[in-house]
């Protein structure tokens, strides 16, 4: 006999009209998701990849770091281990050094000196003046009776005309750092006027005379040097006594001179 308050058999029973027990807390009714409701699933706790991690830019990064160690580790030590050839650097050194000579040093001086004979032959005083060049020193000479009167520091028109032409080339030369020596030089006849007391003075005098007027033509103080020499140092080979202690009066007109030295100091 079947009881009329249980389902048949094969039956579904439906939990939510199966009455519970007495005595059993009730519960509410579980919720039903109805898709497109708006009803939110919970949340879900997944690992999100990184940037990095996607496109392997960090594995990339420690690979190359890697590499570069090693590279930098290899030259160290084939440096450590290899010997420097001092000849190599040396040779490079003069070929560095001897190109900057050439821009500053050589070229000026070569174009100065290459001036200075054009102006002596231009000016057609080659028996009276020359030009020499040793090394970085360029050696302007100008005979005394060209320059000055016997006994006299007062420079001759003509003179003024020369050492004009010679400053103008210097100042445009290129040459930045230059020392310029006036030197002047006397014959062993002594002085007979009462505004030298010797040859010494004589000599200094006519130096001072041509480095004012360099002054006048723009070359600066500092450079400048006044020099005396009287009569004791005669052009080589070219005494003003012969051996018997008579004057060369030749000899003598070569001794009177002025001599500009012009020295490179770059």
């Amino acid at each position: 006999m079947v009881d009329a308050a249980q389902p048949p058999i094969g039956a579904t029973t439906d939990a939510a009209q199966v009455p519970a027990p007495e005595g059993a807390p009730t519960q509410p009714p579980p919720k039903q998701l109805v898709k497109g409701s708006g009803a939110k699933h919970p949340p879900t706790h997944f690992h999100k990849k990184t940037e990095h991690e996607e496109d392997g830019t960090d594995a990339w990064l420690m690979t190359y770091a890697d590499m570069i160690t090693l590279i930098l580790c290899f030259f160290v030590i084939m440096l450590s281990v290899s010997e420097p050839k001092t000849e190599k650097f040396e040779k490079l050194k003069q070929q560095l050094t001897g190109g900057f000579i050439e821009k500053t040093v050589e070229i000026p001086l070569k174009s100065t000196f290459q001036e200075f004979q054009k102006i002596i032959e231009d000016q057609a005083v080659e028996r009276d003046a020359s030009v020499e060049r040793h090394g970085n020193v360029i050696q302007f000479e100008m005979g005394g009776n060209m320059l000055f009167e016997a006994g006299s520091a007062t420079l001759k028109p003509e003179a003024y005309t020369l050492i004009d032409k010679m400053v103008v080339t210097l100042l445009n030369s290129g040459m930045k750092n230059y020392t310029v020596d006036v030197e002047g030089h006397t014959d062993n006849t002594a002085v007979t006027n009462a505004q030298f007391a010797s040859n010494w003075e004589l000599s200094a005098a006519r130096s001072a005379a041509v480095v004012r007027l360099m002054l006048e033509k723009g070359i600066a103080a500092p450079a400048l040097k006044v020099v005396g020499f009287a009569d004791t140092r005669p052009k080589q080979n070219v005494p003003n006594t012969d051996a018997y202690g008579n004057d060369i009066p030749e000899n003598q007109a070569q001794n009177r001179r002025v001599v500009i030295r012009i020295e490179s100091k770059n």
